[in-house]
């Protein structure tokens, strides 16, 4: 093979790479997967999509503990590469400020949220733990 398919290749690592750094989710398929097994395929999305929703089993003491608000915020928070601020958990739930501020306190306590220092209008910004594991 040439040195073209290895460039190729190594590109292509390298992106999935960056993806996942930045917190993203991935399954790969094949063109004849998709094409030949569709079932499959659709088995495996499912079986992504039950652990994604909080299906998976828990310890009690992790994610699974977590209300559907704060599992919500922090599905949120893990699909993001910049910091958030209350405006932002405000929106994507569309709940009250004093809400998505206290919600934002509480996740804070559970150490799943972290101060990511103050955005440009002098408002906390939040990242998510990345050392917590959760279990989509």
């Amino acid at each position: 093979m040439g040195t073209a398919f290895f460039n190729k290749f190594s590109d292509h690592l390298r992106r999935q790479n960056d993806l996942v750094n930045d917190g993203w989710k991935i399954l790969r398929f094949t063109y004849d997967d998709i094409k030949d097994r569709p079932r499959s395929c659709q088995q495996q999305l499912q079986q992504f999509m039950g652990r994604w929703a909080g299906a998976g089993k828990g310890d009690g003491s992790g994610f699974q503990q977590l209300n559907v608000l704060e599992r919500e915020i922090v599905r949120m928070a893990s699909r993001r590469v910049h910091p958030f601020g209350i405006s932002e958990i405000k929106v994507w739930l569309d709940v009250q400020r004093q809400t998505a501020a206290k919600l934002a306190s509480m996740l804070l306590e559970k150490d799943w949220i972290i101060p990511h220092g103050l955005g440009d209008r002098g408002k906390q910004l939040y990242t998510l733990n990345r050392t917590k594991e959760i279990l989509f």
